[in-house]
């Protein structure tokens, strides 16, 4: 795997976009980070928090309309947003990002980024 490389492209991103507070790459199933650009404190609970959000919605919402496993999702908070965006089965994409009026175009460079790390694995 090539962790190196990926831990610079988000580090990349995050530094040329002042929207992004910070991103991760993870194994969601082994609990494993690949790369990060938040403190380790940081890391260990947006892990947490995604594998509550991914076991909630494996156990109720894939029961109410089984369409499938997420491909990624966006979440806009009083103070952040964040999305989470699956590159392969076990293997996601996580960012922190500044509330805005209009983040779509985050999620599409979140997608592009997924994408390129991706290729990488």
């Amino acid at each position: 795997m090539e962790q190196n490389k990926i831990a610079e492209l988000i580090a990349k991103a995050v530094k040329d976009d002042a929207d992004i507070h910070g991103m991760m790459v993870y194994n969601l199933p082994k609990q494993e980070v690949i790369a990060s650009t938040f403190t380790p404190e940081e890391t260990e609970k947006f892990m947490k928090v995604e594998k509550v959000y991914m076991d909630a919605e494996t156990a109720h919402a894939t029961k109410i309309d089984p369409a499938g496993d997420r491909n990624w999702l966006m979440v806009s908070l009083n103070r952040k947003i964040v999305y989470s965006i699956r590159i392969t089965n076990d293997v996601h994409l996580y960012a922190d990002l500044e509330p805005s009026e209009a983040p779509s175009a985050a999620i599409e460079d979140g997608l592009e980024l997924a994408l390129m790390i991706g290729r990488m694995l």
